[in-house]
């Protein structure tokens, strides 16, 4: 496995829950993006509502609170597995 690394961006509500920032319910709840660049142009373009999908197929749109970029990254050591690193690097309160 080579190494890899990646951006995401998750939203949540007031109480903590994430939300989905994709209105279809089998669509990934986060963005996720290859540069910071496009992390960066995802993050600012986060709306201000965002849905929460129930398991009852519902859906429901609700005020996104919070965002959060993440860095995660997997890197093959010489001898054994894999090793997994997930940095903050931005937290929005709105």
């Amino acid at each position: 496995m080579a190494d890899s690394t990646r951006y995401e961006i998750s939203a949540y509500d007031d109480q903590g829950q994430r939300l989905s920032l994709n209105p279809d319910p089998e669509a990934p709840e986060r963005i996720y993006a290859d540069t910071i660049w496009e992390a960066v142009g995802s993050l600012a373009a986060v709306p201000a509502q965002a849905w929460m999908h129930w398991d009852d197929g519902e859906t429901e749109a609700i005020t996104v609170s919070r965002v959060v970029l993440q860095h995660l990254e997997v890197t093959q050591r010489r001898r054994g597995g894999p090793v997994y690193s997930t940095n903050t690097l931005e937290v929005i309160n709105r």
